[in-house]
């Protein structure tokens, strides 16, 4: 009887911690997204917009993954798991349409072409890498977080190049500084590239993840 009362009281802890998290989330990337609209408009420093794009979009995951994780923690048994799949999938899909936003049209010829190199190869095999490495640290009872996570991740990178804003090659030296290519991310941005490379990278790290999930919690 103890031992259910305590996990009664955690539980009540855990929704009461999470409902608050959500809640500040979400006024804090309202606040940072309603930022980056005003300073976009009226023409701002694009480190200014970045900073306010990431600051959004980390709230913006954090409400996400709190809120999801509270409606996952009050469902139990296979309503649990199917709930956790359709987020993990529904996510992405959702967040991929801010890169259609400027496109004239889907040119997945191009954007292929576009991520069939050398680069491109070894960056998806990264993604596989990190999200196969990852997979142990994901949590037992509520694993679609790490998805989220990566997923998020994946977003904020894209952003910076659907913006033209990139890490030039002195980024690991002594000098770090950036640079903006706005003429090729209008280009790829048009052809819809950033919305398919942002899908290809996440379900790059999602199959690292769920391979190595399945193993681990395969009885």
């Amino acid at each position: 009887m103890t031992d259910l009362v305590t996990t009664l009281q955690i539980g009540k802890l855990d929704v009461r911690r999470l409902t608050w998290r959500t809640l500040i989330a979400t006024v804090i990337a309202g606040t940072a997204w309603w930022g980056y609209v005003r300073w976009s408009a009226a023409g701002g420093e694009p480190l200014l917009r970045v900073g306010a794009a990431v600051i959004g979009s980390v709230a913006l995951l954090t409400a996400a993954w709190s809120g999801t994780t509270l409606v996952s923690l009050l469902l139990h048994g296979p309503a649990r798991k199917w709930f956790q799949y359709a987020v993990a999938l529904i996510y992405p899909l959702a967040a991929s349409t801010y890169f259609l936003g400027s496109a004239n049209t889907l040119d997945l010829a191009w954007s292929v072409g576009e991520l069939i190199t050398a680069g491109s190869a070894l960056a998806i095999t990264a993604a596989v890498a990190v999200g196969w490495f990852a997979a142990p640290e994901l949590h037992q009872e509520h694993p679609f977080r790490g998805f989220l996570i990566w997923a998020a991740l994946v977003f904020l990178f894209n952003f910076t190049g659907f913006h033209g804003t990139f890490f030039d090659d002195e980024m690991f030296g002594e000098v770090q500084s950036m640079f903006v290519d706005k003429e090729y991310s209008r280009l790829a941005a048009g052809k819809g590239f950033y919305a398919i490379a942002f899908l290809v990278y996440t379900l790059a790290g999602y199959t690292g993840l769920a391979i190595r999930h399945a193993r681990l919690i395969r009885p």
